[in-house]
This record gives C-alpha cells, sequence and structure tokens, in this order.
C-alpha cells in the first residue's frame, strides 16, 4: 500500500483514532530504520520478505606508495564465498576463489567479485566491480646543465607528458625514459592512462634560476658537509660502489653491524667509528666490515648501516657525476655544505 493512501485514510476515517500530525510517520521511520518495514518508491512493504541476493562491500584498507599494492577488505553479504576476476570481465563461480577476505592484496587496475552462498539460501546477485587508482610521481634532477625529469606510474600505466604546456593527453608524447627538459621549458605536465583509468595531471615546475647560486670549480677538490644514513645492508654497499665510483673518501663516519635472528630481532651489534680527522677510502672500509663480520658475526644474519658526515671528491666534476648518478639537483644542497 502507498504511504500517501494510508496517512489520507488516517485523516477521513472517524473510526481512527486522533493522533499528533507527525504520529504516522514517526511510526514509519522508526518501523523502516528497524528493517520491520521496507519503502520503495513510496510504497510501505510488510514482511514477510522476499530473500536478499548476494552482494559484496570493498573497503580500501592500505595502499602501497612505492608499489601500488592495494590491500582490500571484501565482507560478503548473504553469502560465504568470494570469486574474483581480473580485467573487465565479470566475475563467475568458475573465478578464482578469495583466501583470506579480510587482506586481499592486488596490484590490478580493475578487479570484479562475486558473493556466492553456497547454501543456496540467498540467490546470487550480480558481480561487483572494483577500479584501482593510479598515481603519478617525479623528481627533477641536474645532469650538468641540463635539467632532466624521471617520471613514474604507481601501478604501471602508459605516461605522456609535454614540455611546451599542451594537453598530455591529447598532444604528449610517449614517456620510455628519463626527459631532458628543453631549456625554452619552464614545466613539464604529465598523465598516466591505463584500462580506462586516468590519473590527475601533474604539472613540474623547471626551475632554471633557483641553486645557480651554486658555482662548482669542476677541476678542483671538493668536500661535502651533510649528513648522510643508510638503513640496511643492500643500500650500504650501494651507496659505497657509488662513492668508489666517483672518486670520494668519507671522514665522520660510523659503521654499525647488527646481528639479527630470523625474526628481524636484534640479537648484539658492533660499531666502527672513525671521527672528522680521519679521511677513510672506501675499499679499506669495505674491507674493514669484512673482516669484523668475519671474525665477530659469522653465524646469523647481518644488517649493516652506514653514516658518514663528509664525502671529499677529489675533483668538483666527480661530485657533479655523483650528483646526477643519485638523480638529485644542486637545488638539494645549501651553499655552506659545499667547500672547495
Amino acid at each position: 500500500m502507498r504511504w500517501s493512501d494510508v496517512k489520507e485514510r488516517a485523516a477521513t476515517n472517524s473510526a481512527w483514532q486522533w493522533h499528533l500530525p507527525r504520529a504516522l510517520d514517526d511510526l514509519k521511520d522508526s518501523m523502516v530504520k528497524k528493517g520491520i518495514w521496507r519503502e520503495h518508491g513510496g510504497y510501505i512493504e510488510k514482511p514477510p520478505f522476499p530473500k536478499e541476493k548476494t552482494k559484496v562491500l570493498i573497503q580500501e584498507l592500505r595502499r602501497d606508495d612505492k608499489t601500488g599494492e592495494v590491500t582490500l577488505k571484501l565482507i560478503p553479504q548473504y553469502g560465504d564465498k568470494v570469486y574474483y576476476e581480473v580485467g573487465g570481465a565479470p566475475a563467475t563461480t568458475a573465478s578464482q576463489l578469495v583466501e583470506n577476505m579480510n587482506e586481499f592484496k592486488t596490484k590490478e587496475l580493475k578487479l570484479s567479485f562475486l558473493c556466492v552462498d553456497s547454501t543456496g539460501e540467498h540467490e546470487t546477485g550480480e558481480p561487483v566491480k572494483w577500479k584501482n587508482k593510479i598515481y603519478l610521481k617525479y623528481r627533477v634532477f641536474d645532469r650538468g646543465d641540463d635539467k632532466v625529469v624521471e617520471l613514474l606510474s604507481v601501478p604501471s600505466a602508459t605516461i605522456k607528458y609535454t614540455t611546451d604546456g599542451s594537453n598530455p593527453k591529447e598532444y604528449g608524447g610517449l614517456y620510455d625514459g628519463e626527459i631532458v627538459v628543453p631549456k625554452n621549458s619552464t614545466f613539464v605536465l604529465a598523465v598516466a592512462e591505463a584500462e580506462d583509468i586516468t590519473a590527475d595531471t601533474i604539472q613540474i615546475k623547471i626551475d632554471w634560476t633557483k641553486g645557480s647560486g651554486i658555482v662548482i670549480d669542476k677541476e678542483n677538490p671538493l668536500r661535502l658537509c651533510k649528513r648522510y644514513k643508510t638503513s640496511d645492508t643492500a643500500e650500504t654497499y650501494k651507496e659505497l660502489n657509488l662513492l668508489k665510483k666517483h672518486d670520494a673518501v668519507l671522514s665522520d663516519v660510523i659503521v654499525t653491524l647488527y646481528k639479527t635472528d630470523d625474526s628481524g630481532g636484534e640479537k648484539g651489534w658492533i660499531e666502527l667509528t672513525f671521527d672528522s680527522s680521519i679521511k677513510v677510502g672506501i675499499e679499506r672500509l669495505e674491507n674493514s666490515m669484512e673482516s669484523v663480520r668475519n671474525n665477530f658475526l659469522v653465524e646469523g644474519k647481518v644488517n649493516i648501516s652506514l653514516e658518514y658526515g663528509s664525502a671529499h671528491f677529489a675533483k668538483g666534476q666527480n661530485f657533479l657525476d655523483w650528483v646526477a648518478a643519485k638523480k638529485k639537483s644542486l637545488q638539494d644542497f645549501k651553499e655552506q655544505e659545499i667547500l672547495q
């Protein structure tokens, strides 16, 4: 019955008791909120109701900005099994079964989920579609006198860019590596797209003047007074190899070797410390680290971290090459940090 008919009968039928003007509406609101009645298109339905069809509620728990992996929580309604399909095709009972509905991890751009009631009490509803989001990251660094832009799409997608201010989605060139920015360009526009999902267009300002106060003599030795730290063994050796490649030695150095158990818990540590008056060559530092490890930390896993306060480059050009290799810019340094 239509709710408007109920109210009209209450107003015109003398057999109905007098009531406050809002009494019927308050009653309806209360019954609908409690699920005892249902309202559809102005009509009120009373039980028994037809069985609800199954469906899936999708919650995004967290997102890894580095890898693009998303963790979803899938909440089945009126069912106990959830199937999923990758891409644009709808999920069916022949699709893959979700093993962990509380933490479903994916890097896919499009998914479809289908909830099924294995008891057969509830009819299977329509598949539910989910779309990922695409984010564009960038960094600008110097390579000699050039400005270079590096772009990264998370998750992976096709990237288009322009350097003349035109719309990258319509007129952009395909990004297939680092962009050497034309000297007359003041900003780069970029967009990423895959499977009909488009990231927000980003505008990257190119500042040709900022940092120009730092002048590097390419032939004379250079000292960088800026503290750097690494957090694990792989990062430590990567940093040391880069310094060695660009003819640098260190001072004010702390190397810490942590012995860990299988779960990553710390089980003791040894520290090598060199003050600012001692210049340490990279090969000798690596040999010392290896000697300590072989003599005192033979068993178990070892994590090595590095911290240094000064790097001494044989020439200014070595420093510029190191800056480019680390994909940094002179804008990342203060004048007082560079001594020649």
